[in-house]
This record gives C-alpha cells, sequence and structure tokens, in this order.
C-alpha cells in the first residue's frame, strides 16, 4: 500500500509531466514542423515606396563598409538591406557598376523602379545623363564625404524624394531617398545615412 507521501509525489510528477508535454502550435515551414514558430518578416514585396510605421520606434545604427567602392556609411541596423555589385545588376542596368539598397520591408529587387526607401547608386553616369531625373526637384549645394555635391529634393510622381550626387574619379555617387509621405523620421534616418558617408580610400 502507498503512503500519502508516495501518493503525492506520484501526482505531482504526473501532472509535472504533463505540463511539459502540452503540445505546442504546429506549422510547416519550408516542409518541416516547426512547433515553436519564430515570427517571419512579411513576404509580401512591395514595388512601391514605403510608407513610415504607426509606432516611431527609435532606429538604431550599424557601421556598413562597401569594400568594392571605398566608402562607409551607417545604416539602419534591423531594416532589410543589400549589396549587388556590377555582375549583378549588368543584365538590368549595364551603366550602373554598384548598389546599396535599404528598406523596412523587403526589398523589391532589380527590375522594379522602386530599389528601396535608402539608396546608394555608383556607375559611369554623368549629371547630363541623368539630369530628367531631378529636373523638378529643388537644388542646392553641400559636401558629401569631402565631396561637393548637388542636394536635389522635391516631390516626383507622388513621392518625396531627396537626392544627393557627387563624383569621385570617374564614377557619379547618387545616394536617394525615396517615400510615399515623405516623413520626417524617414528622412531623418537617410540624412543620418549620407552625413556617415565617408570614403575609405
Amino acid at each position: 500500500m502507498n503512503s500519502p507521501i508516495v501518493r503525492f509525489g506520484i501526482i505531482i510528477t504526473a501532472l509535472l509531466f504533463l505540463a511539459g508535454c502540452t503540445p505546442k502550435p504546429a506549422v510547416i515551414e519550408n516542409g518541416n514542423i516547426n512547433t515553436a514558430p519564430t515570427p517571419l518578416p512579411s513576404p509580401t514585396v512591395s514595388a512601391t515606396p514605403s510608407s513610415s510605421p504607426a509606432s516611431g520606434a527609435p532606429v538604431t545604427y550599424a557601421d556598413y563598409e562597401n569594400g568594392a567602392m571605398g566608402y562607409r556609411i551607417r545604416r539602419p541596423e534591423k531594416w532589410y538591406w543589400q549589396h549587388l555589385m556590377k555582375n549583378d545588376i549588368a543584365a538590368s542596368n549595364p551603366a550602373v557598376t554598384d548598389y546599396f539598397m535599404a528598406d523596412r520591408n523587403p526589398l523589391p529587387g532589380l527590375g522594379s523602379e522602386y530599389l528601396g526607401m535608402l539608396v546608394i547608386e555608383v556607375s559611369g553616369k554623368t549629371p547630363a545623363d541623368i539630369a530628367d531625373a531631378t529636373v523638378d526637384l529643388e537644388k542646392t549645394s553641400t559636401t558629401v564625404g569631402g565631396s561637393t555635391a548637388n542636394r536635389y529634393a522635391g516631390v516626383r510622381n507622388g513621392y518625396v524624394v531627396i537626392e544627393y550626387q557627387f563624383t569621385k574619379g570617374s564614377q557619379l555617387y547618387r545616394l536617394i531617398f525615396t517615400s510615399a509621405d515623405g516623413a520626417p523620421a524617414d528622412a531623418a534616418i537617410f540624412e543620418e545615412m549620407v552625413k556617415s558617408f565617408t570614403f575609405t580610400r
């Protein structure tokens, strides 16, 4: 005959066992059953400029160095970003040497007119080649990374655009901000990236 203490121990053990074996909701990810799903980024890829989120969550930055083009910036740490070099770009835009793109939403990729909220384009183009892209924007002069630059700002096709252009050697650098709503917080993130731009060679 079991004593009350032994029976109590058995009951507690059984309850602990059952509590530990409570099934978790299962989902199928990439053909595998995952009983502890982690939140995934939205698979929706927007081909239009993104809007700022409703929450005013603070943005943290990470240092990013583009060794191929010899520059360093601070980028939004938790945003989606991508670096594409000439071999990746040649089929869609042969005049462009290098792209850096960042957005809080998944990036649409090449082939879309909108590449991301923050874009750095390096190319063999001249300012005259892309004059149509800035003809309706207000122009001022400034300095970026020690280089004399033109800053363009305004609204194009219903989107707020800020663009910096400057050359180094035979390369034209374009730092471009495109936003559906032109939220000041997003523009400030872009300006932080521009302010941090420095050449490493």
